[in-house]
């Protein structure tokens, strides 16, 4: 039962870094805002918004039901894993990490692209624009 589980949790994080965040972030097994989950995975992708974090937060909780333990009081909503379920999470996220072909945000690899592209030209070329010059 829980190889089911965790070949779900693992298939729907997949490459994506900010569900690979959030899970990091929870693998602690302290309480957590949803707050600090938001900036959590708005550092790894950028343009998720609240909306993004409770599909990424529903998606999660309906491969196993038990995933995760919310509590909700006057100062906001808080979560945190399941104890059972953390020690399967930290395997998870751990080899995701380790395995991962780069663990940047795709927007890092297209700027890394372009600027090992801006380089290679300016070695021929040393006339370049002044306002690239920041990004180097």
């Amino acid at each position: 039962m829980n190889s089911i589980i965790a070949n779900r949790i693992y298939n729907l994080v997949a490459e994506d870094p900010a569900k690979i965040a959030i899970l990091n972030l929870l693998a602690d097994g302290q309480w957590h805002t949803r707050f600090e989950v938001e900036s959590t995975a708005k550092d790894q992708r950028p343009t998720v918004g609240l909306v993004g974090i409770c599909i990424i937060l529903k998606a999660l909780q309906d491969a196993d039901a038990e995933l995760f333990e919310m509590y909700d009081n006057d100062s906001g909503r808080f979560y945190r894993l399941n104890p059972q379920r953390a020690s399967m999470v930290r395997k998870i996220v751990n080899h995701k990490i380790k395995h991962s072909k780069e663990a940047q945000t795709s927007s890092a690899k297209e700027f890394k692209k372009f600027k090992e592209r801006f380089k290679t030209t300016r070695k021929n070329d040393k006339d370049y624009d002044e306002d690239l010059k920041q990004f180097l």
